[in-house]
């Protein structure tokens, strides 16, 4: 069943990382990423308890699970990655052109062709290639690398990663994260940083999934209407007012309660069939973005002059808005056009 309030939370978290990369900072964009991870975290989870009734475990394995959801994901963020790579190459010929510094142009052209090649193959973000050109995709990457590694222990040890794999992980790396001076996007030895905050959440939306369909939730908990649904606002609300992702990781709890559940507060205001686009609008918002930000960066001195006022600032947020907005229903369309024709000649 489509949860579509799930589906307007993730345009609306979308919209806030897409602003916090222009350098406009909103209220809750900081959290806006891990509970992206969460989310997926708990749908894996899904996919994987109805495998397992289906009497699938075996057959289907993380291998063929990140391969569904490479091919899900591919075809937009191809198509993204394309556009982008043509409007560098653009943009550097022009400055060849017209500026004297055409050698540091070229080889700024030369420089994003060489990390074309990883980001193709959605391994840009492992700490080696120094996040690609399309550098929010970092959270792709690193949800099908920790996607895969997180089902296949599914597969190998339910009980030992539900009790014991996952809450240890969970701790070790919060705390890591919490009480380290770390560079979010750093990698310490053998680690990338990026990876490891991925995992911990994903393994965190899998142990959710794992509690909100327990007998004992079913029992004990869910009965307490009231307080749930209390709790789930405050929670909802903290978003926009916490910054700390460990508090996420007590807050998002009572908050994905609540988007489960159809008799919830929550989703009797936001799950509404209205939204059923915007799982996939989400999705075009946080592939374009960063494109959408060199364009209007590379034109906005033309557009609005060089003062750094609060009025140039304004127009360029919501010139930013509009843009995006207009480019990924473009998106949206050509890609659905295309997988309707490609499903057709199948």
């Amino acid at each position: 069943m489509r949860i579509y309030s799930i589906d307007l939370l993730k345009l609306l978290f979308a919209y806030l990382i897409a602003f916090s990369h222009l350098n406009i900072y909103l209220p809750g964009a900081g959290s806006a990423v891990a509970f992206f991870f969460i989310i997926s975290g708990y749908f894996l989870a899904r996919k994987y308890y109805s495998k397992k009734i289906a009497n699938e475990k075996g057959a289907y394995n993380g291998a063929l699970y990140t391969l569904e959801h490479i091919k899900s994901l591919y075809p937009h963020y191809i198509f993204s990655l394309v556009v982008m790579f043509a409007y560098f190459c653009v943009r550097n010929v022009y400055y060849i052109y017209t500026d004297n510094s055409s050698a540091i142009s070229l080889m700024a052209m030369l420089h994003k062709a060489f990390y074309l090649l990883p980001e193709i193959f959605m391994v840009q973000n492992i700490g080696f290639f120094d996040g690609g050109m399309n550098y929010p995709l970092w959270q792709v990457c690193a949800l099908l690398i920790c996607g895969y590694f997180i089902y296949s222990l599914l597969c190998y040890n339910e009980k030992l990663s539900i009790h014991i794999i996952f809450p240890l992980s969970i701790i070790l790396i919060q705390v890591y994260l919490k009480h380290s001076s770390v560079d979010l996007f750093d990698t310490v030895g053998m680690v990338y940083i990026p990876l490891i905050r991925a995992f911990s959440a994903i393994a965190y939306g899998v142990l959710l999934y794992k509690f909100l369909n327990s007998e004992y939730y079913a029992r004990h908990i869910i009965r307490h209407k009231l307080f749930l649904n209390c709790c789930s606002i405050v929670a909802l609300v903290s978003i926009f007012v916490l910054i700390d992702n460990n508090i996420l990781f007590i807050t998002g709890a009572f908050i994905m309660a609540a988007l489960v559940n159809p008799n919830s507060w929550l989703n009797a205001v936001l799950n509404r069939k209205a939204s059923r686009q915007f799982g996939e609008f989400s999705y075009a918002i946080y592939l374009n973005h960063a494109l959408v930000i060199w364009f209007v960066r590379d034109f906005k001195n033309k557009i609005f002059g060089l003062l750094r006022t609060a009025e140039a600032e304004w127009k360029t947020a919501v010139l930013f808005f509009v843009i995006l907005t207009v480019y990924s229903v473009v998106t949206t369309y050509i890609i659905k056009t295309f997988k309707k024709k490609r499903c057709n000649k199948l």
